[in-house]
C-alpha cells in the first residue's frame, strides 16, 4: 500500500508538534516545513528541533528546510498595502493592521505549501490551526475558504489540532507521543516569534473574521491562483506575443 505523504506547515511550537505527532500517529509520513516571512524574531532552534525529530523519526518524520520565498510573496503582492485603511473597513468591513498582516503571511504559505506538493506529488497539507486562537485566519470561515483553495489542486487541506481547546492539554498530550521529548533540550522553546502577527485580547469579532474572509476571497485567494498557476501552465498560453502575461 502507498504511504501516505502530508506537507506540515511547522512553525516548532506545540500546535506544530502536536500535528506532527498525531499525523504519524494517523499513518502518515510527515514532511516539516518552516517558512520565514521576513518579519520574524529566531534563535533557529525550530530549525534544530525539526532536524532532531527526523534524525529520530526518519522516514516517518521528514525536515525538508526553511522556505523563504514567502518574503517575495508578501513584498511583490502587497495588494492590501495598497489600500488606505478607511477604505478597507468601508469596503471589507472591520479588523485590525496586524489581522491583515497574518492573512497575507498564511496565503504565502498555503501558495508554496500548494506549489511543493504539485512538485513533488503529495496528496495532503496540514496545519497547526486552532479554532480557539485569536487570529481571524484561524476562524471556521477563513478556513474553510484556504480549504477551497487546496482542494482547487486536488490537495486535501488536514487539520490534526483544530478541536484542541485548553493549551495545558497540548504539553500532555505531546509527552504521551514522546516522553523524551525527541531527544532534543529545544522542545517547547523554538518557535519563532513573529513582530507583525499579534493575537487579540480576546474572542475574535465576528466582524473581524467576515472582514478577513472578504478580503481573502475578493482580493487575496484570486491572486494566489495567478502566483500557483503562472508555474504550472503551459509556456505557451502564457505568452500571447503582444508583450503581456495573462496570467501575471
Amino acid at each position: 500500500m502507498e504511504t501516505k505523504r502530508v506537507l506540515l506547515m511547522y512553525s516548532g511550537g506545540y500546535d506544530s508538534i502536536l500535528s506532527m505527532f498525531k499525523l504519524m500517529n494517523f499513518g502518515y509520513n510527515v514532511l516539516l516545513v518552516n517558512y520565514d516571512n521576513g518579519c520574524e524574531i529566531s534563535n533557529g532552534y525550530e530549525v534544530k528541533q525539526a532536524m532532531k525529530y527526523q534524525e529520530k523519526y526518519y522516514p516517518k518524520i521528514e525536515y525538508i528546510g526553511k522556505i523563504t520565498t514567502v518574503t517575495g510573496f508578501m513584498y511583490n503582492n502587497r495588494l492590501t498595502d495598497n489600500i488606505p485603511m478607511n477604505e478597507i473597513v468601508e469596503k471589507y468591513g472591520n479588523t485590525t493592521i496586524s489581522q491583515i498582516r497574518c492573512l497575507n503571511c498564511r496565503s504565502a504559505m498555503y501558495v508554496e505549501s500548494i506549489k511543493y506538493c504539485l512538485d513533488n506529488n503529495i496528496h495532503y497539507i496540514a496545519e497547526g490551526a486552532r479554532k480557539s486562537q485569536l487570529f481571524s485566519i484561524e476562524q471556521p470561515p477563513v478556513i474553510e475558504s484556504y480549504k477551497k483553495l487546496v482542494n482547487e489542486y486536488g490537495l486535501e487541506l488536514l487539520l490534526p489540532v483544530w478541536d484542541l481547546e485548553d493549551d495545558f492539554d497540548k504539553e500532555t498530550l505531546i509527552m504521551g507521543y514522546d516522553d523524551n521529548r525527541g531527544g532534543a533540550t529545544l522542545w517547547g522553546k523554538s518557535e519563532s516569534k513573529c513582530v507583525l502577527g499579534i493575537p487579540l485580547e480576546e474572542a475574535v469579532p465576528e466582524e473581524y473574521t467576515n472582514t478577513i474572509k472578504k478580503l481573502l476571497e475578493e482580493l487575496i485567494i484570486p491572486d494566489c491562483r495567478r502566483q500557483i498557476e503562472y508555474k504550472y501552465r503551459p509556456k505557451q498560453l502564457l505568452y500571447k506575443g503582444n508583450g503581456n502575461f495573462p496570467f501575471l
